[in-house]
């Protein structure tokens, strides 16, 4: 499934895995280049890895940022153009949930 968002600030979009690759890919109105993202966590999650990917033709997707960081952490990637913003969610460790959310400019 593909959600259109716009591409303007203020704009955020969730994504939720228990682990199992990449989640919803958001579709922005035009090309970007800065996104700042923040991933939390729920539950006893003990290890993670979060790849946060682009695309600029939906088909070709490469990493914006990666984070293995359990605590939760926000973090702004500069000049690196995008159409379409995903995150892919690795093996979870532990129990719970790893929440995605980013905004995009």
């Amino acid at each position: 499934m593909t959600i259109a968002i716009r591409g303007a600030s203020g704009v955020l979009a969730t994504a939720i895995g228990t682990g199992g690759g990449a989640q919803t890919a958001y579709v922005c109105d035009y090309p970007l280049r800065t996104v700042t993202w923040t991933t939390t966590k729920s539950g006893t999650v003990s290890a993670v890895s979060v790849v946060l990917e682009g695309s600029v033709d939906g088909n070709t997707w490469f990493t914006l940022d990666t984070t293995t960081n359990i605590a939760g952490e926000t973090r702004t990637i500069v000049d690196k153009p995008f159409t379409r913003i995903r995150a892919n969610v690795g093996a979870i460790t532990g129990g719970g949930n790893v929440s995605v959310a980013f905004a995009a400019v």
